[in-house]
């Protein structure tokens, strides 16, 4: 139980600074929290409220990953510069890794804004009406 309750805090940690270094996550979060609270007020359905929940989850935490990505390309770059005084630029290989990893968190969230789409697009056009 100990254990367990050292790798929520450990995890709790990481997502405390992830909010407040991530820009873009927070920009995300509140989004998020705006597209919940329409749904509730436009009385989705249960699969329409799974397809929202889901999304989110999985491109929050694929932007999490990327974030850890980023933090421990950033410390093996430095210590390649250190390693190699003559380094000019940045690590082929970790640029591209950011790189990947940044496109990763890209193609979460269009899936997210095509799923969003789907189900308030056609709830705009009924209003419209």
């Amino acid at each position: 139980m100990k254990r367990a309750h050292q790798s929520l805090r450990h995890a709790l940690h990481g997502l405390q600074h992830a909010l407040a270094t991530e820009r873009n996550l927070r920009l995300f979060l509140g989004t998020y929290l705006v597209i919940l609270i329409l749904g509730d007020i436009e009385g989705i359905s249960l699969l329409q409220w799974l397809l929202l929940i889901v999304c989110g989850g999985l491109f929050t935490a694929v932007e999490l990953i990327n974030t850890a990505l980023e933090r421990l390309v950033d410390t093996c770059d430095e210590l390649w510069r250190k390693i190699d005084t003559n380094a000019n630029g940045h690590h082929r290989g970790l640029k591209l890794t950011k790189d990947v990893a940044s496109a990763a968190s890209l193609v979460c969230l269009c899936v997210n804004v095509l799923v969003i789409l789907s189900i308030f697009l056609p709830l705009a056009v009924r209003h419209l009406r």
